[in-house]
């Protein structure tokens, strides 16, 4: 009765966790407990060797088991309930109890005593029940009254000397994940490896699935990240795409062509309200004037991208005529010659500007039928595009260093 000092107010409110108290949450949980084992067992009388405030005991006495406890702490033999208190008793796991039981149950108690003491409780235990429902905490080592923490095997093989074997098909994982119900049993080592042998296998069957499974997921996983990245890359190259035909409606907008359509339209409107009579016979005036008008403001925009060719350093006159003798013999001008044919013809403008590779990887080019190196002079520099194969393998390698 040396340790009883110990299990003093103080330990139940600041040594188990949370406080150990009659609570709710206490109640609920030894009620679970007692349930789960009577469905198990099926016992008709209990003893809880280390039964502290009770609450397993009560919760046994409710379903109608006869249920006893046993704790060397005054303290909490003195706090037990009243409804239970004749049932309970201050004492000591190491000695004889008054009576054999149909089951005893020792949750986290063995830690507490000192090696030599936990072996002759076990001896005790086994000899006043053929079951055992125990649990020892093989863990926490930081307590300061745990004494004496093992391994479930160290236990497993003391209950063995006295005959008592793991069941290996209950299920006490309501107490603890590492609680076992021992019963004593007469079996021979070659039915032990054969019982063993079937609970490690399906175990080990259980693990390989588990591992299995987990695989199978990790590369769903990694395959959807992929989808993820090639939704963003689509996403990204969608939202360049818009911010390309942003700048396109600006330039228009912002160009003097635009600016004269807009003011016509005013007039327009000035001049010949909707619905009005006047507005009735504008069509005919506008097919009058509209295809000047037109011819003019195209015009205007091939001298605007002619001069951008010429000013461009991929442009080259010289290589030009040399590489399409067709164009220096009939004398054409080799920039106007490219921006309206060579262009859409495949024709490079220069050793530096592949123009069909240009047209054959940007779609988008190709459909809006703009020539090729217009388009990189206005956008596709700003976009991040390369102008023939080998750049795109230099900048598929620097990706991938990256």
């Amino acid at each position: 009765m040396s340790g009883a000092p110990l299990f003093d107010e103080y330990y139940y409110k600041h040594g188990c966790g949370r406080p150990y108290e009659r609570d709710e949450v206490w109640l609920n949980f030894f009620d679970g407990i007692a349930k789960r084992i009577i469905e198990e067992s099926k016992p008709k009388t209990v003893l809880d060797a280390g039964c502290a405030l009770g609450f397993l005991v009560e919760a046994f006495r409710n379903y109608g088991v006869e249920a006893f406890g046993i704790d060397i702490s005054e303290y909490a033999i003195k706090n037990i309930h009243p409804s239970i208190k004749p049932y309970c008793w201050v004492g000591s796991v190491t000695e004889p109890f008054p009576q054999k039981y149909d089951l005893i149950t020792c949750i986290e108690v063995l830690e507490h005593l000192a090696q030599r003491d936990s072996e002759k409780a076990i001896a005790n235990l086994c000899d006043h029940a053929n079951e055992i429902i125990f649990s020892s905490t093989p863990f926490d080592h930081k307590e300061s009254t745990h004494f004496n923490v093992q391994p479930p095997e160290y236990w497993a093989e003391q209950f063995a000397r006295y005959g008592f074997y793991r069941d290996k098909e209950a299920d006490m994982s309501c107490i603890t994940s590492w609680a076992v119900r021992f019963e004593k049993t007469k079996r021979t080592s070659i039915r032990l490896i054969r019982e063993y042998e079937r609970k490690f296998w399906q175990l080990r069957k259980e693990n390989i699935d588990l591992k299995q499974s987990f695989s199978e997921t990790q590369n769903r996983l990694t395959q959807q990240d992929k989808q993820i990245q090639i939704f963003t890359a689509q996403e990204t190259e969608k939202e360049q795409k818009v911010e390309a035909l942003t700048a396109q409606v600006a330039e228009i907008e912002n160009s003097k062509t635009w600016k004269v359509a807009l003011l016509f339209r005013r007039i327009r409107v000035l001049l010949a309200p909707p619905n009005s009579r006047s507005a009735r016979t504008l069509p005919r005036l506008k097919s009058i004037f509209y295809f000047p008008l037109k011819k003019i403001r195209r015009n205007m925009k091939l001298r605007e991208d002619l001069a951008l060719i010429r000013s461009s350093d991929l442009f080259d006159e010289t290589w030009y005529l040399t590489n399409n003798p067709d164009v220096a013999q009939a004398r054409a001008d080799p920039a106007l010659h490219y921006l309206r044919f060579g262009g859409f013809e495949g024709l490079d403008p220069g050793p530096n500007f592949s123009s069909a590779w240009y047209l054959d990887t940007y779609a988008d080019v190709k459909n809006y039928g703009v020539n090729p190196l217009v388009h990189y002079l206005k956008y596709g520099r700003k976009e991040g595009r390369v102008v023939q194969p080998d750049q795109a393998e230099i900048v598929r390698s620097t990706e991938k260093v990256l």
